[in-house]
């Protein structure tokens, strides 16, 4: 099929019948299963990844999700704010748990470093969340990184990032980010996340002694 045949489908795949989308989708070969969908990913993120899960690609998947938000292109990142929502509503336990460390990690953070530009809160939201369905860090070590323990300085990746924009939106938002600490699970978390709340600046916490009220 012609790309721009294809592309022509892919902006009307939301708008025709299941049966349809199926058909259109079935057509398609296991050789250009990938660039297919790396088209059709911008338009409709929700079946872009759906065929990535089933095809059990961890390159295809991570393709899919990187393009459901940079697929228009260009530097405007409010365009992308409908891919950025899909991957912020996106269920890790979806995927095999031995290919959940590996999608986030690269793509993860270079949709970080943008995603601050369109929204800093949901992107910090994004990061805190993903972190929470990941084994490592493990949980007992963020909770002292976000009360104020220089643990992972060098660290880099998902980790700094979501520590960075969780500092910004305490000072762009406040009152926002007190309200969605209350919300999360675990005292201890609640705890540690209004320390850095209250001190996205950093304050004077020892090396090894956990923050403290």
């Amino acid at each position: 099929m012609p790309e721009t045949a294809w592309m022509a489908r892919c902006i009307m795949m939301s708008q025709v019948e299941k049966a349809t989308r199926d058909r259109w989708i079935s057509s398609l070969g296991p050789k250009e299963m990938a660039d297919r969908l790396h088209v059709l990913a911008p338009w409709n993120s929700e079946l872009a990844m759906d065929c990535a899960i089933r095809a059990n690609d961890v390159n295809m998947i991570q393709d899919v999700a990187n393009t459901a938000v940079y697929g228009f292109g260009g530097r405007t990142w409010n365009r992308s704010h409908a891919g950025l929502g899909f991957i912020n509503s996106f269920d890790l336990h979806r995927l095999p748990q031995e290919m959940r460390g590996q999608i986030y990690e690269e793509g993860g953070t270079t949709i970080m470093e943008q995603w601050k530009d369109v929204d800093v809160g949901e992107a910090a939201r994004y990061g805190f969340r993903t972190l929470m369905q990941q084994v490592w860090p493990p949980k007992d070590e963020l909770l002292r990184f976000f009360a104020g323990e220089d643990l992972f300085a060098d660290q880099g990746g998902m980790t700094d990032r979501t520590f960075c924009t969780l500092r910004v939106w305490a000072v762009l938002s406040p009152v926002e980010m007190r309200a969605w600490i209350a919300k999360q699970e675990g005292k201890e978390m609640r705890k540690a996340l209004t320390w850095l709340l209250e001190h996205p600046w950093g304050g004077d916490v020892k090396d090894g002694e956990k923050a403290k009220e």
